[in-house]
């Protein structure tokens, strides 16, 4: 009889036990996937994140390339600009000398002496004078003084100078003068709104006479040596190159001088000084300085003249400057 405790011959083995089956794996497949697709999120995200930050560090650095591009710009601009200011001022420099060469500083002779002081406002000005000795005929001065300030009054009192120059020789009198140089005036220069005052004087010391007119000027002042008097001589035409004609026509004044007289011409910058308060220094102050100053000379009463103004008035001068003190010998 066969042990039933031993297997039978043939017989099949035990089976083994169950392994997992697809049902167990899916779920750990799942976790795994979704840690990928986590993973490919935070990525992307921080992709994304990268990308906007390098897109907001190159926005920034082509903003910085703009302001340096500006930056440049202006630098070449502004350097541009001051070599521009640099040959202005040159040339302003060069248009100053050219124009002080029109104005005599002194002239001294046996029978007179004439001291001229001149301060533009700016480096030129409209500002001018002539003293032209004609011989036996006298010594003629003039003083002028041309609307505005700057390059275009400096123009026209340069071209002024000249065509005076040119008729001091062949006019009779200071009327004359006056006439001849209104013509020239409204003929050149009417359209350009431009016009000027002016005072001529011829003095005569062989027979002791001066002879005077003014179109639009202030008035002059003689001082008379002998009486410690001031006379002030006015101007009675209108300002020259405003009208066709000069008005009145070919009126002229007529007085003696004698040995120590002194002349005053001037331009209206002086008198008009102002002070702090809003006065004007006026002429008056001239007529009392021509006193004040008698046993003093000639170059210093021109300086003194200047200088009380600039005691006046505040500030720096408003308009150009220029006197002209001539003395009888």
């Amino acid at each position: 009889m066969a042990d039933p405790s031993l297997p039978e011959t043939g017989a099949a083995p035990p089976a083994a036990p169950a392994s997992p089956g697809p049902v167990a794996i899916a779920p750990l497949l799942s976790s795994v996937l979704e840690a990928l697709r986590s993973l490919e999120r935070a990525l992307s995200a921080r992709e994304a994140a990268m990308g906007s930050e390098i897109r907001s560090a190159l926005e920034a650095a082509e903003a910085v390339a703009r302001d340096l591009r500006d930056a440049r710009a202006e630098v070449d601009e502004s350097r541009a600009a001051r070599a521009r200011q640099a040959e202005l001022d040159q040339d302003l420099a060069m248009a100053e000398k050219v124009t002080r060469t029109l104005i005599p500083r002194s002239v001294r002779s046996d029978d007179l002496t004439v001291e001229v002081r001149y301060v533009p406002m700016r480096g030129v000005g409209g500002d001018t004078c002539t003293v032209h000795p004609r011989g036996e005929r006298g010594t003629y001065l003039t003083v002028a003084d041309v609307t505005g300030h700057g390059i275009a009054a400096a123009l026209l009192a340069t071209r002024v100078t000249g065509h005076a120059r040119s008729l001091l020789d062949r006019t009779a009198g200071p009327a004359e003068l006056l006439a001849g140089l209104n013509d020239f005036c409204h003929a050149h220069f009417a359209e350009t709104g431009l016009y000027l005052t002016l005072f001529a004087a011829l003095v005569d010391t062989r027979v002791g006479e001066l002879r005077f007119a003014g179109a639009g000027h202030p008035p002059a002042f003689l001082f008379r040596r002998a009486t410690g008097e001031v006379e002030a001589l006015p101007s009675r035409h209108t300002m020259l190159g405003v009208l066709p004609e000069l008005t009145p026509e070919g009126e002229e004044g007529r007085i003696a001088v004698s040995r120590g007289d002194r002349l005053l011409l001037y331009t209206d910058g002086i008198t008009e000084s102002r002070s702090r308060s809003g006065a004007f220094l006026g002429p008056g102050a001239l007529g009392r300085l021509l006193r004040e100053t008698r046993d003093r000379k000639p170059e210093e009463v021109a300086d003194e003249v200047l200088a009380r103004a600039a005691g006046f008035r505040r500030g720096p001068p408003e308009d150009d400057m220029l006197a002209l003190v001539a003395e009888v010998g």
